[in-house]
């Protein structure tokens, strides 16, 4: 295993406990933002599409909850491609995003890539 670079600051407990907090709210952020592309498919759901529905759909929602639409729309658009089966929760959101067009996305998704800063597969 790699060593873990450490700022100058810090001890390395320290700095470890700053490193599992940053994960699990990266972690947090990403189960928030799949929530709100299903809030999104919810939405949709049972309603015609096809004549800027979406969009509208979209636009509308982020105005009333205070989102952008292109980033509600980026959540929407991974959030269709991952179904809620297939998402790996310890995985972070983008890169579900990244892998959304990809058709061996739930094979490739199952392997846990190599982190050169840590030195673990994950």
């Amino acid at each position: 295993m790699a060593t873990m670079t450490l700022p100058a600051s810090c001890t390395k407990t320290e700095w470890e406990r700053i490193v599992r907090k940053g994960r699990k709210l990266i972690k947090q952020k990403s189960s928030i933002q799949f929530a709100l592309g299903d809030l999104v498919i919810d939405a949709l759901a049972g309603h015609p599409r096809g004549h800027g529905e979406v969009a509208e759909v979209i636009v509308l929602l982020a105005r009333q909850i205070g989102a952008n639409p292109g980033t509600l729309r980026t959540y929407y658009e991974t959030a269709v491609q991952w179904p809620v089966g297939k998402r790996r929760e310890d995985v972070c959101f983008s890169v579900h995003s990244t892998l959304a067009y990809v058709r061996s996305r739930f094979v490739l998704i199952r392997k846990d890539p190599f982190d050169p800063v840590s030195g673990e597969r994950r």
